[in-house]
């Protein structure tokens, strides 16, 4: 860890969730995102914006093998989203002559 500028910056992911190192992450990212519909007047100008359908992307890379399958919901190790539900999509694994195994998950996390 570092301080720039009276703040502390840490390089490098020490896991998906922040704190416990039980798996080696190499990279985790997280999008919240809303579908909108915009309510507009007989002359075009929006008026209104309802926002619905609230999701958490999740991706995360690290080394090993994955203790889940497609389909099933992603451990709380793996992820620091607040979503109410986390659901595997999709799986990839990575292997090399002279490298780890690598496996990659994307999942997506619901809100009630």
């Amino acid at each position: 860890m570092a301080t720039v500028q009276g703040e502390s910056i840490a390089f490098g992911v020490s896991s998906a969730t922040g704190g416990s190192a039980s798996i080696l992450c190499q990279s985790y990212s997280i999008t919240t995102k809303q579908e909108q519909k915009e309510l507009k007047k007989a002359d075009g100008e929006v008026c209104s914006v309802a926002y619905f359908k609230k999701v958490d992307d999740i991706s995360v890379e690290f080394i090993g093998a994955a203790t889940g399958s497609v389909g099933s919901a992603l451990s709380s190790g793996y992820h620091s989203s607040s979503a109410d539900e986390v659901y595997i999509d999709e799986i990839s694994t990575e292997l090399g002559n002279e490298a780890y195994k690598k496996t990659s998950i994307k999942a997506t996390g619901y809100y009630s």
